[in-house]
């Protein structure tokens, strides 16, 4: 039976979603919070998953590390041993083996260093050799190996001398014998599947079928492909290399001093750690698991400290091991060594767990990273120091190195290089000024420059694809940089002329797009940090105008787009920048003699970009543009607006007939309300224009049709602007149309939401209502409202239940407006005829309504049709037996025209619900009882006629009843929306009924979220106009019956007497 911690780590890897992992990577801290003393038998489970290839399960032992690192105390050895034990033995000039920028230097390894690719196919022969060496040879093999792949094999000191080597190919027996022991435990924690022997490959296929041929090879194959995966990979993390180094040394020393003594004993009394192993193996765990590795299983699973002695077998009870440890350093020493050997893994899914781990144990435990028990205070400040510096060293190798790239969602991405970046942003808040610096200067600015950078920006070969790559690694590493080193952000950036600041511009003129990207992703988050160092000249010189610039290299591939017009927008809506923005923009010297209208243009292509995050920033772009432009309108002598043109107003007005998404629809709302203002006080004439310009129709009268297109109608695509930055495919009507777009042009409800569609159609009918608002406000004859009135009766009187629900919504906007700018009462009449009007009619509409006239709409036709088709069925069933009812009329939809046959013409109505209700009613009844009175008589296995009849009769029943619930629910989304602008006007009828009726149905009924919405927000102007005007008691009545329509029956909940509450 498996144990809580072998589930526990299969769900890193099995996990359905990434909650259940999340939780499982938690739970695994717990553990460690309860059992302190198992550390490293979690990391040995936990470590094998940073090796695989799924990215969750990657991801998941990430924050397993990090769970079970929190859970770990803060290691801050004491200066003195403990008692019993001796000094550690450390020579003063030992550096331990680590890095240095005394003595690195990065472009030697640019220089000479094999490149990190995804994988070079080497991954396979890496660790040839390795098996059989014990952990110290091992970690020297490996460090020779890095060195080789950082091209400093040339330099003359190395990190292993040969009298270490011969010192640890003589270890003592009696620790060595420990250490196995504690190696078994650990390697009895990974899970290793026996490895099936393949099929010989001499096997006879004489006298076999040429199917039977085909399945042996197919079994061959998979036999090979499966060997791979369950191999063996040696690693020891119980201490680091320099403490093994340490304590060959002591002990070399101690058998050279005394040769006929015993066995040395350790230097320092190793801390034993108690592992506690459970009697029963897991299920998942092999028979083999404690076999030493066999010469095919090699690098694909890590077992930490693997043993070569067999576990005791006639062991039965539980029983508690001794995890032979050093003691003396830092307990994540040895694995974050492992660690950073594994940054330079040929398989980018080896580097990336690599850095995962790294990030999330150098977050909580850097500070005590290199630190050893008896050291001065002072000195391990010192080895801590080196050892921050020797890892950030070994990311910044990584940086320029890592070459691998994939695609997540829309845009590429550099995993490895961006969580080593995190890795070493998470370094860099633990490290002093002068670290920080020296990371800087002598790596990530390195890096920026290319390989032979000057630090002008110049690089060479910066075409080349392996050059971009390098300077991509080293501003991600700036972009964490800066991020978590803010406190240092001012001095490196200074007054403008800093080599970072330059590196950052040259990376936003840059014409590779990934660069692009990070630069400006670099500056998005010290955009308030900037605009307080640097003049406001400077800004918009050296980044506002780069950023309009890079839009014109910009289409719809690019992942930089969305944070290019982020930083623009942040940039351009502070009040400093807006303002040299303005003044350039009225001396026409803005970039180089162009105008904020020939600069708007570049926004045009984006508006309808395939990613949302570019869409939004458009719209803030253009938003921030109008609060340039409203802050100057408070100035004297303001010039007209030329760069609100018609067509950027119908770009804007195209998001709310193609946008799904509900936060760039009200973002877009937002910024047609400012521009409309906007012209009112600038620029009337231009508002003018959009209702009297005809080319070939008005846009006005254009987007009237948009916006009032029957739900589930294709949409006019002639009547759409597009503007594209690369080709796409084009509708029959010969324009350009997004992709993505296609479903919401069309109408295709199977794809997108209706509510989707509706919300949109409520915000563009809100777009146009301000808009007509302020053309009648305008206006100085009546020639505006009677074309507008003209428009909106003949959509009020539609038959389509949609139209007059939107045209209502428009109205109700035209006259939100005039009761908003009108400090006029409830009782004085407003003096455009439009409004009184308007009002009249619609008032008039909903009595009608209200005293039982009801309309027919269209889109009640099918449902109809299903109606009649029942009624049909009813009578066939009564002619099978022998009596014939009653022709049932056809539905006639208006104004068509129908051929009429010999029998058509002896019908004298259409059919309607009515005639349903007769054909279930009267004549059901008359001709039920001719079919009793006729005796038929049951046939032998078929039912009673009787009740077949009755069966049939109840379908037409609900089929009936159905039809009215729809005529009823779509007939009151009209009379609600209606309403709503009846009262939005501040103006009660003398009749309230119908208006109260009409509100209180579209909050009960109306299905759709947005519409229901409404309808609530008509409530409440309705209770404030009834209180307003002194009739509490009305009030009181609209309340109370509010509250008994929320807190009543719901239909789902009819019939329900007894049941579990939660699975009613």
């Amino acid at each position: 039976m498996a144990t809580r911690l072998d589930r526990l780590v299969l769900l890193l890897d099995t996990g359905s979603t990434p909650a259940v992992r999340t939780t499982a990577a938690k739970q695994l801290g717990d553990i460690q919070r309860q059992h302190p003393d198992d550390l490293y038998h979690l990391l040995a489970r936990v470590l094998v998953h940073l090796r695989s290839s799924n990215w969750e399960t990657r991801t998941a032992a990430g924050q397993a590390v990090e769970a079970i690192a929190r859970n770990v105390p803060l290691w801050d050895p004491p200066p003195i041993p403990p008692s019993g034990a001796d000094a550690p033995v450390i020579d003063p000039q030992d550096d331990d083996g680590l890095y240095s920028f005394a003595t690195f230097d990065i472009e030697n390894v640019m220089r000479n260093g094999a490149p990190l690719l995804a994988s070079a196919g080497t991954e396979y022969n890496v660790d040839m050799g390795l098996e059989d060496m014990d952990p110290k040879e091992r970690m020297a093999k490996q460090k020779k190996m890095l060195k080789q792949q950082l091209g400093l094999d040339f330099m003359d000191v190395d990190f292993l001398g040969e009298t270490d080597l011969a010192s640890a190919s003589q270890p003592a027996a009696r620790p060595q014998q420990q250490q196995q022991q504690a190696q078994d435990v650990m390697r009895s924690s990974v899970k290793v599947q026996p490895v099936k022997e393949e099929p010989s490959a001499d096997i006879s296929m004489e006298g076999l079928s040429a199917r039977e041929r085909n399945v042996l090879k197919r079994k061959a194959r998979l036999a090979a492909k499966d060997k791979g995966k369950e191999k063996v990979r040696v690693v020891d993390i119980t201490s680091s290399f320099a403490a093994k180094k340490r304590q060959s040394m002591h002990e070399s020393d101690q058998t050279t001093s005394n040769p006929s003594s015993t066995p040395p004993t350790t230097p320092h009394k190793p801390i034993p750690t108690a592992i506690k192993m459970d009697q029963q193996p897991s299920p998942l765990e092999s028979p083999t698991t404690s076999e030493p590795p066999t010469e095919d299983s090699k690098d694909s699973k890590v077992v930490i400290d693997p043993s070569k002695v067999k576990p005791d077998e006639s062991a039965t009870e539980t029983r508690s091991l001794t995890l032979q440890t050093t003691g003396s350093e830092w307990p994540f020493e040895g694995l974050c060594e492992q660690l950073c050997l594994d940054l330079f893994h040929p398989k980018w899914t080896t580097r990336h767990g690599a850095a995962i781990a790294l990030r999330e144990i150098i977050k909580i435990h850097a500070c005590g990273a290199g630190k050893l028990v008896g050291v001065s205070k002072e000195e391990n400040g010192k080895r801590n120091k080196k050892w921050m510096e020797d890892v950030g060293i070994h990311f910044l190798c990584v940086l320029g190195l890592d070459r691998f790239a994939d695609f997540v969602g829309d845009q590429a991405v550099s995993p490895v290089r961006e969580t080593v970046a995190q890795a070493l942003g998470a370094l860099m808040r633990w490290c002093d000024k002068e670290l920080c610096v020296k990371v800087l200067e002598e790596g990530l600015l390195k890096l920026v420059d290319g390989v032979g950078g000057q630090g002008n920006g110049k690089i060479e070969n910066a075409g080349t694809n392996e050059q971009w790559q390098v300077r991509h690694g080293g501003l991600v590493g700036l972009k964490y940089w800066m991020a978590v080193r803010e406190d240092l952000v001012g001095g490196v950036v200074g007054d403008g002329q800093t080599r970072v600041f330059r590196a950052i511009v040259n990376g936003l003129k840059d014409r590779t797009d990934e660069i692009r990207y990070v630069s400006s992703t670099t500056l998005l988050p010290i955009v308030p940090t900037l605009l307080s160092l640097l003049p406001t000249e400077t800004i918009f010189r050296e980044i506002v105008s780069t950023l309009w610039n890079a839009l014109t290299d910009l289409d719809d591939l690019t992942a930089a787009t969305s944070s290019v017009m982020d930083l623009l927008s942040q940039l351009s809506q502070h009040p400093k920048v807006a303002d040299v923005m303005r003044d350039e923009t009225q001396r026409k010297k803005l970039l180089n003699g162009q105008g904020l209208g020939d600069l708007i243009t570049r926004l045009f292509p984006f508006f309808r970009h395939a990613i949302p995050a570019v869409r939004s920033a458009c719209i803030r772009m253009v938003g921030v543009l109008c609060s340039v432009e409203t802050v100057s309108s408070t100035r004297s002598n303001t010039p007209v607006i030329t760069w609100i043109t018609p067509t950027l107003l119908s770009l804007l007005f195209q998001n709310f007939l193609l946008e799904e998404r509900a936060d760039i629809i009200a973002s877009t709302l937002e910024v047609w309300k400012s521009l409309i203002t906007l012209l009112e006080s600038r620029s009337p004439t231009t508002l003018q224009s959009l209702l009297t310009t005809s080319t070939p129709t008005s846009p006005l009268t254009t987007w009237y049709g948009l916006i009032l297109t029957p739900l589930g109608y294709k949409l006019d695509l002639r009547l759409f602007h597009q503007y594209t930055t690369t080709a796409t495919t084009k509708s029959e009507e010969g324009l350009n149309v997004s992709p993505h777009d296609k479903a919401m042009a069309t109408q295709d409800l199977t794809v997108v939401s209706k509510s989707d569609v509706i919300r949109g159609r409520i915000a563009g009918a809100r777009a146009v209502g301000i808009l007509c608002g302020v053309l009648i406000h305008l206006e100085t004859d009546s020639t505006v409202s009677k074309e507008i009135h003209s428009r909106t009766v003949a959509f009020l009187n539609s038959g389509w239940v949609g139209q007059r629900a939107f045209v209502a919504i428009i109205v109700e906007e035209i006259f939100a407006l005039f009761a908003d700018r009108t400090t006029s009462n409830t009782h004085t009449p407003f003096t455009k005829p439009f409004l009184t009007e308007t009002w009249d009619l619609m008032n008039q509409m909903i009595s009608q309504w209200d005293s039982g006239v009801t309309a027919f709409y269209v889109e009640l036709w099918n449902a109809l049709e299903g109606v009649r088709n029942e009624c049909v069925g009813l009578m066939s069933q009564f002619e099978s037996y022998g009596i014939k009812g009653p022709a049932i009329p056809l539905v006639q939809r208006g104004g068509e025209q129908q051929q009429q046959t010999s029998q058509q013409q002896q019908q004298e109505v259409s059919f309607s619900v009515q005639v349903a209700d007769q054909c279930v009613g009267q004549i059901y009844e008359q001709m039920i009882a001719q079919v009793a009175s006729l005796g038929i008589e049951k046939s032998r296995g078929k039912k009673d006629p009787l009740v077949v009849l009755s069966d049939r009769q109840k379908r037409v029943v609900a089929t009936i009843e159905s039809y009215k619930n729809l005529s009823m629910g779509i007939e009151s989304q009209a009379m609600a929306s209606i309403a709503c602008a009846l009262v939005r006007l501040n103006k009660l009828p003398a009749k309230l009924t119908p208006i109260i009726r009409a509100l209180m149905e579209g909050t009960k009924t109306e299905p759709d979220e947005s519409m229901q919405e409404r309808a609530a927000r008509g409530v409440a102007t309705l209770v404030g106009l009834l209180i307003q005007s002194g009739k509490v008691g009305a009030a009181d009545k609209v309340v109370k019956n509010l509250g008994v329509g929320i807190c009543g029956v719901v239909p789902e909940d009819k019939g329900l007497v007894e049941g579990i509450e939660s699975m009613k």
